[in-house]
């Protein structure tokens, strides 16, 4: 989001709480804003478009590295959405998936880690499984596609 500072201030509670990144726009008689957020940053005009292009790509890539999930030793999947209580089933699927997130995991890796043996007779219970997850983890903004004839990806919804 591209707001002008200070005229624009009255919205960046509701942004961030959000995680919504913001790039100020200073204007040369202000001074620019403190205590920076990781993902507000801030620009004063005139700039070069490569340069402001740079800043939004870097806040988007601090709003990203953010937004990944991971998995406590208590098997709870914690996101900036939230946190989910897994089982311990569901921890094994998830795990490599949230390590692995927006790569491709494959399948006998995923049944692997579940099952502790790469064989193709758990199929069936690792596709029950997944589409068991992919609901619980739907409120948290989170989504796994199946990437075909390879294995599944975590990634944001």
């Amino acid at each position: 989001m591209f707001l002008r500072w200070p005229h624009e201030e009255e919205k960046r509670s509701e942004l961030l709480a959000d995680r919504i990144p913001i790039l100020w726009v200073v204007e040369s008689t202000y001074a620019p804003p403190q205590s920076l957020d990781p993902i507000e940053d801030w620009v004063r005009l005139p700039m070069p478009k490569p340069d402001i292009e740079a800043r939004v790509a870097c806040l988007m890539q601090r709003a990203r590295a953010e937004a990944v999930p991971v998995i406590g030793p208590d098997n709870v999947l914690h996101t900036s959405a939230g946190r989910l209580a897994l089982a311990d089933s569901e921890a094994a699927i998830l795990a490599p998936l949230a390590e692995n997130f927006q790569r491709v995991v494959l399948r006998r890796d995923l049944v692997q880690r579940a099952w502790g043996t790469p064989s193709d007779e758990h199929r069936n219970a690792l596709d029950l499984r997944i589409l068991r997850l992919r609901r619980r983890i739907a409120p948290l903004g989170l989504e796994i596609k199946t990437v075909w004839g390879r294995g599944y990806m975590l990634e944001l919804a």
